[in-house]
């Protein structure tokens, strides 16, 4: 019965149609064409066709993944195939008020004041409609539901996180610093020449002995570290500007002002209070959740290579096998 299912499948996806509607004339036509069987479920070249196109769109796509976007979008489809039919066999039902409801979770977290502005945050952050978001984020619900049912899980140990800081301590480096900036009132060269001489002339004033404090509150343009005596506490250098980061690294001395430099916002000068690591109680329980993130993901990767070798797919795009090989050697 099976082998039936799937011949016919392939029988009414794949052969010619005429078209008596569209066209009076005799010409045949192809419809659409099953492109791979994931165990009695088919995938179609048009289904496909669209998941490549909106993937062309994302932001955060490797150069790689874009090289072999074709293969790595149908990978990722199968997976997905793959998990709907795990999901119905465990009566795992996701429903739309669940994913609603984790929508306004994510609005909560982001700050978003209505479900619009946030529509518009993930289109304009993942450059994909909402829908798509949605439905992604619907999957991503029914995996933690199969990580519940189908997969094992052990809680990270406290030795486990201490072991973790000490091997990432390198990527937890924060800087303190204060700062002053002060933005061009124009594109104009002139424009330009007066921010950098105002600086310059704050530079000066800082040199000579004037409160840094005093002349960050009365001067600097970023308001919310002037309030603040132009501090900034404990930040790490990977949310920085590129350009005042690089600075602020390569400072050393604890009172050193720096040379005055243009960053993306205008031109600056710090003062350096110190670099220091994280401490392990301010990112510990970040990091217990990256642990468990990280072995949860490793168990659901294996559980996709048994869900992939119990069931039966076949794949009809040239260079897709190649491409699962070299997938495999990694």
């Amino acid at each position: 019965m099976k082998l039936i299912k799937i011949a016919l499948i392939l029988i009414l996806t794949t052969i010619p149609v005429a078209s008596a509607i569209a066209d009076a004339s005799d010409e045949w036509y192809t419809v659409d064409k099953v492109i791979a069987l994931v165990n009695d479920d088919p995938i179609l070249y048009s289904e496909l066709s669209k998941r490549v196109e909106l993937n062309k769109k994302r932001k955060n796509v490797s150069k790689k993944d874009r090289k072999n976007l074709t293969f790595s979008t149908l990978d990722s489809f199968i997976n997905e195939k793959l998990l709907h039919q795990a999901a119905n066999r465990e009566y795992i039902l996701v429903s739309e008020e669940k994913v609603d409801s984790k929508i306004k979770e994510l609005m909560e977290y982001t700050g978003s004041k209505n479900l619009e502005q946030f529509k518009k945050a993930v289109e304009k952050n993942e450059n994909i409609p909402y829908e798509a978001y949605r439905e992604e984020l619907k999957n991503q619900l029914i995996i933690e539901q199969i990580m519940v049912y189908a997969m094992t899980y052990t809680p990270p140990t406290e030795a486990e996180a201490k072991a973790w800081y000490n091997k990432n301590k390198s990527q937890l480096l924060q800087l303190r610093f204060q700062h002053i900036l002060i933005t061009p009132k124009g594109d104009s060269f002139s424009a330009e020449k007066a921010a950098n001489e105002q600086i310059s002339q704050l530079r000066e004033k800082a040199l000579s002995g004037e409160s840094f404090a005093r002349l960050a509150r009365q001067h600097s343009e970023d308001k919310a570290s002037a309030r603040a005596d132009g501090f900034i506490d404990w930040i790490s250098p990977g949310q920085l500007d590129q350009r005042f980061a690089y600075v602020v690294y390569n400072m050393k001395k604890r009172g050193e002002i720096s040379q005055v430099f243009k960053s993306s916002f205008g031109y600056h000068i710090v003062k350096f209070y110190g670099r220091r690591y994280m401490p392990f109680e301010e990112i510990r329980n970040r990091i217990f959740q990256m642990i468990s993130q990280e072995a949860r993901m490793k168990q659901f990767q294996e559980w996709v290579k048994s869900e992939r070798e119990k069931s039966h797919i076949s794949v009809y795009v040239d260079g897709f096998d190649k491409y699962r090989a070299s997938l495999e050697k990694k």
